[in-house]
């Protein structure tokens, strides 16, 4: 009778612990997911862009500057030689961004790719990708 009361006692503990658990995750604030989508920071961007870059900025310009900094912010190997973590938007962004534009042919304005990875930065705040 003894081993019945004690079975009982462990699984009536056991069934607290486990609807504890699932009450726990029940409360638990979901995290929102945040995906950078290519596509919406060109619509995003091309608006805010100043009169003079859109004139001289196609959509596919953009795109590809877009491009080149997201290479430059994920492949550690573009920033082998840097002691810092990379900055979206910042200064070796817009070098990197640079350099490739014109190994490719493309001689974008400095003033213009920054402009276009500050607008990034502004996208990346506005979908919550950027902390406080």
């Amino acid at each position: 009778m003894t081993a019945v009361i004690v079975a009982v006692v462990f699984l009536a503990l056991l069934l607290s612990v486990g609807i504890g658990l699932l009450w726990q995750e029940h409360r638990r604030i979901p995290e929102r997911a945040v995906i950078y989508g290519e596509d919406d920071s060109v619509e995003f961007i091309m608006p805010r862009l100043s009169e003079d870059a859109r004139t001289q900025l196609k959509t596919a310009d953009v795109r590809r500057i877009l491009e080149w900094s997201v290479r430059y912010l994920q492949d550690p190997d573009v920033r082998a030689e840097l002691e810092t973590p990379p900055v979206a938007g910042g200064v070796e962004a817009a070098e990197y961004v640079q350099t490739k534009a014109l190994e490719a042919g493309s001689g974008f304005d400095g003033g213009m790719i920054l402009e276009v990875l500050d607008l990034q930065t502004q996208y990346l705040v506005a979908i919550g990708a950027v902390g406080e």
